[in-house]
């Protein structure tokens, strides 16, 4: 089983601000212990080829500060969602640099790779903290494939990532 260890997001460089990225790591383990994960938590990892499975670690302490920032869950859980997506695509892509995007472009991230400037790739993000009948990762699924085809015209490959952390699963699918 492989490893996934959430501080490492921020010991790469990745193209987003330390800053940025400590947010997001805090953000994932928030919503792993709202659903009472301790670090070493196993995931599984369905591709469109495979389904894997890994072990998600972290270091973090939560303190009365962290929980007083990450009150919003949804805005909480996008966020860990999103520190998640990141580290899939550093695990299954030639992908290691991003960039957020603006609203309207129907995607999270421009990827890139190592030392390119020019955008190579796409990457739609979504998480969902505790799954439902009519909330699942399947449903996420079609409703992000639909959401991608705002920036379709770049003809760029399109990755979705969605993570679901009450299980945890994620979904790291190839439009």
């Amino acid at each position: 089983m492989s490893n996934f260890h959430l501080e490492s997001l921020s010991q790469t460089e990745i193209g987003l601000t330390d800053a940025f990225c400590a947010c997001l790591i805090e953000s994932a383990v928030v919503c792993f212990l709202s659903q009472n994960h301790d670090s070493d938590v196993t995931i599984h990892v369905q591709t469109n080829e495979d389904i894997l499975t890994f072990s998600v670690q972290w270091d973090l302490v939560i303190t009365d500060a962290i929980h007083k920032t990450y009150r919003d869950e949804k805005r909480t859980t996008d966020w860990g969602a999103m520190c998640v997506a990141i580290l899939l695509v550093r695990q299954f892509t030639r992908y290691t640099n991003f960039e957020t995007t603006k609203t309207g472009d129907g995607i999270d991230f421009w990827l890139m790779e190592e030392n390119g400037f020019d955008f190579a790739a796409r990457l739609e993000v979504s998480g969902i903290r505790q799954q439902t009948k009519t909330n699942s990762i399947t449903s996420r699924l079609e409703r992000k494939k639909k959401q991608t085809q705002q920036s379709d015209a770049t003809q760029l490959p399109a990755y979705i990532a969605i993570t679901e952390f009450s299980k945890p699963e994620a979904l790291f699918f190839l439009k």
